[in-house]
């Protein structure tokens, strides 16, 4: 008989513990990486964390149509912080195509650049704002290999 008390303590334990709100880093860990796609000066949120593309702070990638000694590189720079209107520091994660880290992690969220895009062209000048930026975003506890 001890026992059959402890199934209705428990189940209020449960039921009263609903009402807290879960805690936003744990929901942060457990966010599934998600795809995304930013123009430059573009923003969006995951999980009430916000993202914003501020641009491409160095561009020496090889162009597609000469042949170079190296890949070159170009650094991406990102806003990581709390939606606008709550309180908390925007961290400036920089990410890059070839040399140094191509992830990075702040806010309880890991960002992996996958690709930038334009390629870069000989012949062409890409402007700062037609570049776009591919990232997977996820919890800091999931995997992802980019």
């Amino acid at each position: 008989m001890r026992v059959s008390w402890l199934v209705p303590a428990a189940l209020l334990v449960v039921a009263c513990g609903s009402d807290t709100p879960p805690d936003p880093a744990v929901a942060l860990r457990d966010t599934p990486p998600v795809t995304i796609t930013l123009r430059a000066g573009e923003q969006t949120a995951v999980n009430n964390v916000e993202l914003i593309f501020g641009g491409v702070s160095e561009d020496s990638r090889c162009p597609i149509d000469v042949v170079c000694p190296s890949a070159g590189n170009a650094k991406v720079e990102l806003g990581v912080g709390p939606l606008v209107g709550t309180r908390g520091p925007t961290y400036l994660v920089e990410l890059n195509t070839t040399e140094g880290p191509r992830s990075g992690e702040a806010w309880d969220l890991r960002v992996v650049l996958l690709a930038l895009r334009p390629e870069p062209v000989s012949t062409q000048t890409i402007k700062p704002e037609d570049y776009v930026v591919e990232l997977r975003v996820g919890g800091v506890n999931k995997l992802l290999n980019p």
